[in-house]
């Protein structure tokens, strides 16, 4: 009976109690119904009531499913089975358990047996052929007596390319040379004999295809009982020789090259203490100190430091700035001269990160240091003379930004040199055309684009911080490297406002003087033609007294000729008197000098060679300046010659580019030269032939040349001189060439010009506005006067409100007594825009007749003028504008 007191099989009963394993009995739904007592003393005793309890209560999480679906196949049909799984023991937690399971009647009987030791041992035997599997060496067991393999691991099969059976069937001796056989005999023996416990050597290994390598072998001698093994454990060492080799080439070439270094390479060791392990021969060519005196003395790599500098060097060891930038200490040789070295350190930590090392190169700049400090010198020196001459003085890098600004410079351009370094310079530098006020390139950029030095000549104007405008001369030069390339541009510049408005004074100075000279030809040539012009009229008049019509407009005819003459001649007479910047037109040059040559050589005794090129290029230039250069030119010429000799005159067409050495903006120019063979100028005299007041002579000026040369310059030209004493002197005039045909003159009787509407005459004086009226009336004008700028303001505003405004208004530029037209032109243009405004003038240098347009008017009109001149100038205001 069972605690339940159910009937159990006899044979079950008997088993319960003399099984030597654990036994128990269960139902059909794996309820224990009764234990033996090595089932208590191996699992325990049960703590729960026996019906509560069943079989897979102690089965581990894993196997319960198995276990249950086990018990749950046991039935008549399949009455045995077994198991194993793991099951909960008193004392060592769940082991390995090997089940017999009996059905019979409804009930299962079940042996238990621990088999975890069983298991355990098969699972490190697999875990350890997995391991040698793994290896990265080749593991091979070999019988102690026969040499035939017993193991071989996967690393050797793939290394030398035999299957495992093969191997099995093969001994040691296989897989190495034959002739190698007896020393491999003679190392089993010393092992076998036990004459070495194990054995290093190296030897070859053959594969399977016939390839060896070479092979370094740990061989040992195991034996356990009866049974003895030969272990052997390879390494293929081809990489480990070849590496082996690179290393020790690499440290072959190491040592060449640390030994035949010029600096100074070394390494210290400071732990457990302070010593030099390596430092390479430069050490005494530079130090006088070997190494073997480093190696003996660790401390003499401080000791050779300067007094002054031992200081820096121990505050960069204490802050490990010594590691992270060059230091540059003075050092001491054997012989005791000073020496200035840069060392570069580098840190060596250990795991822990502890300094434990410093390897680095120390390097004799002696020689760069020097450079340094003559450079700087000669910086400071170049500063104070940058900063004490009177130019101003820019510096730039090759991008355009500004390096050094003297003060000069910071006083032109208005600014301080804090806020303007490291900025672009046509920041500051700021140039426009004084005549045209159109920007010029800066010639830094110029500079940075050519390669080549630039030069600006005048009027060019700079414009500072504060606007305030100054005329300057201004020149850019390259800096360049010793390969030639670009590192920077400078630029220097003066203001030469005041030498500009001296120069213009001597101008107006020497034109005065000149006059003293030429009053008496002036007054002889200004009186006959008042003569002839006041006896032509009176002969015109007493014709018309008498009747002869005809007589008296032929001789009307006959004085207004003489008029023209007297024109021309008072035109070039007030230019010539007042100065200020040239009336241009386009002109041939060569008409000109043969002009010049014919009015200057009529009674002198002077041969002339004329050479001047047939397509001579036209030229803009003002008539009255350029004859007053060209002819001091040639006087000079002729004194110089004593009034008797040769003078060479020569024109040609010059094209001048950036390469060019004269100092002119790049285009087509325009050469005259003149050449006596005179006595010629000291060379130390030639440079100064142009400067306002130097002459040679007794009773000169010193004002001709130098008039010329601002003249030339005015016009965009250049004048240079060359001479040879004793041989002669030659001037060469630079004007620059225009391009077109030059307009010629019509002598042809023109139609006058066909008008309509209401004029306005403004004037002061009374004759010139009834003349003026009078020649309008006859272009089919209805003419009105004023005498003065606000009366003509009110009477251009009346027409205007009654739309019958003005179509012309012809006003003189300025009237003494009141406002001209150049103070009430932008009123005009207020009261009516499109009114057609001429602005007359006497003076024919005033910018405004030069460029009206610019200044508000139609047009510019010099005063005296004819009726065909103003018919030609209104037949230009209105023709212009109808085909706009």
């Amino acid at each position: 009976m069972d605690e339940k007191g159910l009937a159990l099989p006899s044979f079950m009963s008997y088993f319960v109690d003399l099984s030597p394993d654990p036994f128990c009995i269960t139902d059909n739904n794996g309820r224990l119904l009764r234990v033996n007592k090595r089932w208590e003393d191996s699992f325990g005793a049960l703590k729960q009531k026996m019906e509560e309890s069943l079989l897979t209560d102690d089965v581990h999480p894993d196997d319960k499913e198995k276990t249950a679906s086990v018990l749950s196949m046991l039935s008549p049909d399949c009455s045995t089975s077994s198991l194993i799984n793991r099951f909960r023991h008193q004392k060592s937690g769940y082991r390995w358990t090997e089940w017999r399971l009996l059905f019979h009647e409804g009930f299962i009987s079940a042996s238990a047996r621990d088999i975890n030791a069983h298991i355990e041992s098969h699972e490190e035997l697999q875990c350890f052929r997995d391991v040698l599997d793994s290896s990265l060496n080749e593991i091979y067991l070999a019988h102690a007596d026969t040499f035939t393999f017993s193991f071989v691991s996967a690393g050797a099969l793939a290394n030398l390319g035999y299957r495992l059976e093969e191997m099995y069937a093969m001994t040691p001796f296989d897989i190495n040379a034959p002739d190698q056989k007896k020393d491999l005999e003679s190392l089993f023996k010393r092992l076998k004999g036990g004459d070495a416990k194990k054995l290093l050597f190296e030897t070859e290994h053959y594969r399977k295809d016939g390839s060896a390598y070479p092979a370094e072998v740990y061989l040992q001698y195991i034996s356990e009982g009866d049974r003895a093994f030969f272990l052997g454990v390879v390494l293929d060492v081809t990489e480990k020789r070849q590496w082996k080799k690179s290393l020790e080439e690499s440290e072959e070439r190491y040592r060449r090259l640390t030994e035949q270094a010029l600096d100074i390479i070394y390494r210290i060791e400071l732990i457990p203490e302070r010593r030099f392990v390596y430092i390479n021969p430069a050490v005494e060519r530079i130090t006088g100190y070997t190494p073997e005196e480093h190696y003996r003395d660790p401390d003499l790599g401080l000791k050779i430091v300067f007094e002054e500098d031992r200081p820096l060097l121990e505050a960069a060891l204490k802050s490990n700035d010594i590691f992270s930038r060059p230091l540059r200490v003075r050092w001491k040789t054997k012989k005791k001269q000073i020496i200035w070295t840069e060392q570069h350190n580098v840190p060596l930590y250990d795991s822990e990160g502890k300094l434990i090392a410093i390897e680095g190169i120390a390097r004799d700049v002696t020689d760069r240091m020097e450079m340094l400090e003559a450079l700087n010198n000669e910086k400071k020196r170049l500063e104070v003379t940058l900063f004490s001459i009177g130019d101003a003085v820019i510096a730039a890098d090759k991008q355009g930004r500004i390096t050094l600004i003297n003060p000069v410079a910071e006083h032109l351009l208005g600014v301080l040199r804090k806020d303007v370094l490291g900025s672009p310079v046509d920041d500051y530098v700021i140039i426009v055309d004084e005549e045209t006020r159109e920007p010029v390139t800066s010639p830094v950029t110029d500079v940075i684009q050519t390669c080549k030095a630039v030069e600006l000549r005048p009027p060019c104007c700079l414009i500072n911080s504060e606007g305030e405008q100054k005329l300057i001369e201004s020149g850019a030069y390259p800096i360049k490297n010793e390969d030639g390339l670009l590192t920077g541009v400078v630029m220097i510049f003066r203001d030469i406002s005041q030498k500009w408005a001296i120069q213009e004074h001597l101008i107006k100075t020497q034109r005065l003087e000149s006059l003293g000279l030429l009053a008496a030809r002036i007054a002889h040539d200004f009186n006959n033609l008042l003569s002839g012009l006041f006896g032509y009229v009176e002969i015109a008049a007493g014709a018309v007294r008498l009747g002869d019509r005809d007589k008296g407009l032929a001789y009307l005819e006959k004085a207004a000729g003489v008029y023209s003459r007297m024109k021309g001649l008072t035109g070039k007479f007030l230019t010539f008197s007042k100065g200020g910047g040239p009336v241009r037109e386009k002109g041939d040059l060569s008409l000109l000098i043969r002009e010049v040559l014919k009015n200057s050589l009529k009674e002198e005794k002077v041969s002339v060679e004329f050479r001047v090129d047939s397509d001579l290029q036209p030229c803009d230039f003002d008539e009255g300046q350029i004859r007053q250069v060209l002819t001091n030119i040639v006087l000079n010429a002729v004194e110089a010659m004593k009034g008797k000799g040769e003078l060479k005159v020569e024109g040609s067409n010059l094209s001048v580019d950036t390469d060019s050495p004269l100092p002119l903006t790049p285009g087509p120019y325009i050469a005259v030269r003149i050449s006596d063979n005179g006595e010629g100028i000291p060379s130390h005299y030639i440079k100064k032939i142009f400067d306002p007041f130097f002459t040679t002579k007794k009773n000169g000026s010193g004002l001709g040349l130098a008039t010329g040369y601002s003249v030339v310059r005015q016009h965009g030209g250049d004048i240079q001189a060359e001479s040879v004493l004793g041989e002669g002197t030659a001037v060469t005039v630079y004007l620059p060439a225009s391009f077109g045909p030059v307009e010629k003159k019509n002598t042809d009787q023109e139609e006058l010009f066909c008008g309509r509407g209401r004029a306005l005459v403004l004037d002061d004086e009374e004759f010139v506005r009834e003349v003026t009226a009078e020649m309008l009336q006859n272009f089919g004008f209805v003419v009105d006067e004023a005498e003065e700028g606000g009366r003509a303001l009110r009477m251009i505003k009346a027409a205007a409100e009654k739309a019958d405004s003005y179509s012309l208004i012809i006003a003189d530029l300025t009237i003494p007594s009141g406002r001209g037209g150049k103070e009430i032109i932008d009123e005009i243009r207020v009261v009516d825009p499109d009114v057609a405004v001429v602005v007359s003038t006497g003076y024919s240098d005033d910018p405004v007749l030069n460029h009206p347009q610019n200044y508000g008017f139609s047009a510019g009109l010099h005063k005296p003028f004819t009726t065909e001149e103003l018919s030609r100038v209104l037949k230009a205001v209105f023709l212009q504008e109808d085909g706009s």
